[in-house]
């Protein structure tokens, strides 16, 4: 390998040796886990996701991945909770609105959680 000396070579072959590489499909959201935020446990899809309690760089990561899952999994509609106030939720729209997967967006009533509709997996 190059740029590892011949030990972490060694090693690095010695640790991925049994390793199968997953069947994924490309994209950058593919990265992340499926997981409800701030649980440690994998749950289901659910089209609703709370961020408070995250960053907002950890909140973008959710928002771009809670999307490509809603999307492979079949729904039109999501539900992200952000709270009225705070940056993830000025910053949102902006990141939506940079989603080729995202058709329209709509802030709900309350102000602390928007509707986004989906465009369907192709």
């Amino acid at each position: 390998m190059k740029g590892l000396s011949d030990s972490d070579a060694k090693m690095w072959n010695r640790i991925t040796r049994d390793v199968t590489p997953l069947d994924c499909p490309e994209s950058p959201a593919s990265t992340l886990p499926a997981i409800r935020v701030n649980s440690p446990h994998a749950t289901p899809f659910s089209p609703r996701v709370d961020l408070h309690g995250i960053t907002v760089h950890e909140a973008f990561n959710v928002v771009q991945e809670h999307i490509y899952q809603g999307s492979i999994n079949g729904y039109k509609k999501l539900m992200v909770i952000t709270g009225r106030s705070g940056q993830i939720n000025q910053e949102l729209p902006r990141w939506l609105e940079r989603n080729t997967k995202v058709r329209s967006v709509k802030q709900m009533p309350n102000g602390g959680s928007w509707e986004i509709t989906i465009k369907p997996a192709t």
